[in-house]
């Protein structure tokens, strides 16, 4: 049997409806602001969306609804995600804002809440341009087919189209169970965007910054209004509340649910959300405890962080210990070089426990639930920080989340698996099974945790391998593949927090939207398209 295309045009046709409402609010921010030319060019992109979306759905209206297959819900899934993307990169490219393989990375990383950016002045960009990267990534964070499946339910596509989404992960297909608990989950997804929203505004944040904050925080996108991206955060207060929400935003909304329907101890008792706080608050401590032990700087050492030309360039000079680091960016990847004596950290390495401890628990938080929000340059920071933050990219929050990367439910389980492996090795007659909250996993599952985590490898080698033939540096290709696969936002190198991704290809770019897009889809639902047996009758 074939794909049922009724459906699949049906649904696409709300997914280009709902990305035309949802520009609405840019294109008042538009007018409001006076910036008319960017009113026109949103204009564009609603009317032609949310007329080609009616038709899509209308013409579908008088044929019955199908029964549909996995296949049918892995082909929404990423139709979806890809349609989304595309459409929402209209506005950046109609404005001049950016290219069209630009404009398509943005997008994705919006909607895929990634949160990496090609621009390299975001506050030069207008408001509306601002409202609508904030509304792509707080849309990509509910996920548009929780939106369509939880306001517009269709057929017996719900439950299908759900499970391939990123959202129900094999831990528990709680979207899938009922329209009403999908509407729950949006209403609890939109309170914690208000309540963030409040207490920013608490903390002495404006209106706008406030909006713009409220939305990348609370969907792991982290896209801000500013280039340097934690700027207007002053102040440890407003620091803690960030570093709470970014946490509370990668925990499971399955949780959440359990909790709202007083199932407080189910909820308490799920390992996902212990390996994931234990994860985080572990390698707070060791952020803080390695800026701690490194040396910082003295009276006569400096810091310049500058840009010119097409890539981002550094220095950073020791001057008792004669130490000197430089870094520099252009069109064909990075290069670094290494002076001898001991590396000093100056404006990066604050002085202070309190300081410290605040810093690396909001790096921490920030890097392990994927926001990718910064406020310091982690890339001047020891090496053994850098790892501990490479490790939390791969790792991510947990299931059921917006949250990217692994997430904390897989790397248990292929924790658990090790530990098993070992003991088998001092005790091969022994029978240990693998457990998460007290129920055996079958083999099947430990098969296919294990099978992900080795298709998560073989995609950052060859993305590594592609970037690497582009004539992108290893640290910046690796680490670009990984923070896009894991829908994290900046990364290591050329790529760090304190540049962006402009310098790269246009192939490269779009290569790497693609990559955010097959993160937040689980890497298997997209790559299945790609496979004969995908598209085979039989």
């Amino acid at each position: 049997m074939g794909l049922k295309y009724t459906s699949i045009m049906k649904l696409g046709g709300i997914v280009l409806t709902l990305t035309g409402l949802a520009m609405i609010p840019a294109l008042l921010t538009s007018l409001s602001c006076r910036e008319f030319g960017m009113a026109f060019f949103f204009s564009l992109c609603v009317i032609p969306a949310v007329a080609l979306g009616g038709i899509l759905r209308l013409s579908r209206r008088k044929r019955p609804p199908l029964a549909m297959k996995p296949r049918d819900a892995i082909f929404i899934a990423s139709l979806c995600w890809v349609a989304s993307s595309l459409a929402g990169a209209l506005p950046y490219a109609f404005s001049g804002a950016a290219g069209v393989a630009d404009a398509f990375f943005e997008s994705a990383s919006g909607f895929t809440t990634t949160g990496a950016t090609v621009f390299r002045d975001i506050d030069a960009l207008p408001k509306g341009l601002l409202v609508w990267r904030s509304t792509s990534g707080w849309l990509g964070g509910l996920s548009i087919l929780v939106l369509v499946l939880g306001a517009l339910p269709i057929s017996g596509a719900a439950q299908l189209t759900v499970q391939a989404e990123p959202s129900a992960s094999l831990s528990e297909r709680f979207l899938s169970k009922t329209h009403g608990t999908a509407r729950q989950i949006l209403a609890i997804y939109m309170g914690m965007t208000l309540l963030l929203l409040a207490l920013l505004l608490l903390a002495g944040m404006d209106v706008f910054g406030a909006f713009i904050h409220a939305m990348g925080v609370a969907s792991t996108s982290g896209f801000t209004r500013h280039t340097a991206e934690a700027v207007g955060f002053e102040g440890a207060g407003a620091n803690w509340i960030l570093t709470v929400f970014m946490l509370l935003a990668a925990m499971s909304y399955s949780m959440y649910s359990k909790l709202l329907s007083k199932h407080w101890r189910q909820a308490l008792q799920d390992e996902e959300p212990r390996w994931f706080l234990t994860m985080f608050v572990a390698a707070g401590l060791f952020l803080a405890l390695g800026m701690s032990l490194a040396p910082t700087a003295g009276a006569g050492d400096f810091i310049v962080t500058a840009d010119g030309g097409s890539g981002a360039a550094y220095a950073m000079g020791g001057g008792g210990s004669g130490a000197a680091y430089a870094m520099g960016g252009d069109g064909s990847g990075a290069t670094y070089a290494m002076g001898g004596g001991t590396a000093t950290y100056g404006a990066a390495m604050p002085s202070g426990l309190g300081r410290r401890l605040e810093l690396a628990f909001f790096e921490s938080a920030a890097t392990i639930s994927t926001t990718g929000l910064r406020n310091v340059d982690y890339t001047l920071w020891p090496t053994f920080c850098h790892l501990i933050l490479l490790f939390l990219m791969v790792s991510g929050g947990c299931s059921a989340s917006s949250a990217g990367g692994l997430k904390a439910l897989r790397v248990a389980i292929v924790f658990k698996l090790l530990r098993r492996n070992i003991s088998r090795r001092m005790h091969p007659n022994a029978v240990v099974q693998i457990k998460m909250n007290g129920v055996p996993l079958s083999s099947e599952t430990s098969s296919a945790m294990a099978g992900h985590a080795l298709l998560y490898l073989a995609v950052v080698f060859l993305g590594t391998a592609a970037l690497c033939a582009d004539g992108t540096d290893v640290l910046t290709s690796a680490s670009s593949v990984i923070s896009c696969l894991g829908n994290v936002g900046p990364a290591f190198g050329a790529a760090g927090p304190a540049s962006c991704y402009d310098f790269f290809s246009p192939y490269i770019k779009v290569l790497l939207g693609f990559i955010m897009i097959a993160g937040r889809l689980e890497l298997a639902t997209l790559i299945l398209l790609f496979t004969p047996q995908f598209w085979s009758n039989s």
